[in-house]
């Protein structure tokens, strides 16, 4: 079985790089210089090193920035030999990790992730993938593929520059994993915890992840259980980008994970505190029901969601419209 976070990033990098032809650092121009440094610095001198910086967010997750990515790879002559590198959060590391899957049908790549969302979630379990531009709005994740890392390193150093928006809302994934083993003692220490306390709850959180894509690793069973709280959380994204809000990922899972306790009628004393101080336009149901639809893992033509059992997470739960809206309508009140 694959574990995470075993050994120190430094060694894994190294290792991870033996006998590649060339090394091509994918970097979020967000973070400190000094990251990107100490990174160029452990690949050593043994093969040559280009750097790519680009800006970090949802705007680079689409087919075009995959595109620039393998013509700059194929300008600096990257062959099957060179390493991708993906230095930054989630979207540098589900974008550098599509590149990676295609080009040259496919390259080893290496995640160095930088936010806790990153660390506990984007970076686990090799999905990788890019947004799609639709007349519904910004479809997420429409467009991927299954390819594993050859290392992923963990440096909880990097959290420090990070603002409190990102670590909360990374701790939204972590409650997920959290609400999948029924572990509300974990729910707790999640929400109590300081962030100098953070990178045992990182190593635990990431290994429960780890476990369930194990036993499942390109999503035809229990690896669905991930999607706790996503189909909801989803379609928030869409929608608050199509009114130019700005919405992080972990804060609509937050939301999701939220609605799916409502609907489950299970920890519902959650509620809010998951979602406390993290503000939210809650759009219509309509509008939810209308980008539901489109979402990646509905199956014949049905809305399909995750649920909470007292037992183990329901998969395959069906929603019709009159009963999406119906408790839709409810949580909204309740959150008003």
């Amino acid at each position: 079985m694959n574990s995470v976070y075993t050994q120190p990033w430094k060694t894994g990098l190294k290792e991870a790089l033996h006998g590649c032809t060339s090394i091509f650092i994918l970097a979020d121009s967000n973070l400190p210089s000094k990251y990107l440094n100490e990174v160029v610095e452990t690949c050593g001198t043994k093969a040559p090193i280009t750097t790519h910086s680009i800006i970090g967010g949802e705007q680079i997750k689409t087919l075009q920035e995959a595109e620039n990515l393998y013509l700059e790879l194929q300008k600096v002559g990257s062959d099957r030999d060179t390493v991708l590198v993906c230095l930054g959060g989630g979207t540098v590391t589900d974008l550098g990790g599509y590149v990676a899957s295609n080009y040259k049908r496919g390259i080893d790549y290496v995640l160095l992730p930088t936010t806790l969302l990153a660390m506990v979630d984007a970076a686990i379990g090799g999905k990788t993938g890019v947004n799609l531009s639709t007349y519904q709005g910004l479809l997420k994740n429409q467009i991927g593929t299954f390819h594993q890392s050859k290392f992923t390193g963990l440096n909880t150093m990097w959290l420090e520059s990070l603002p409190e928006r990102e670590i909360r809302s990374g701790k939204s994934e972590m409650i997920k994993h959290a609400l999948l083993l029924g572990d509300t003692a974990y729910i707790e220490q999640v929400l109590d915890t300081k962030n100098s306390e953070l990178p045992d709850l990182i190593k635990k959180s990431a290994q429960i992840k780890q476990n369930i894509v194990n036993q499942d690793p390109h999503e035809q069973g229990i690896r669905a259980q991930l999607n706790l709280g996503h189909t909801v959380a989803h379609a928030l994204e869409t929608l608050a980008a199509e009114n130019g809000e700005d919405l992080r990922h972990g804060e609509a899972v937050a939301w999701g994970l939220a609605f799916t306790i409502k609907a489950s009628s299970i920890h519902t004393e959650l509620q809010n505190r998951i979602t406390k101080d993290i503000k939210i336009n809650l759009p219509k149901a309509e509008k939810m029901w209308e980008v539901m639809g489109s979402d990646k893992k509905n199956k014949s033509g049905n809305v399909t969601d995750v649920m909470i059992t007292e037992t183990e997470p329901l998969v395959d739960f069906i929603w019709s419209e009159t009963e999406f809206t119906k408790m839709w309508q409810d949580f909204c009140k309740k959150h008003a």
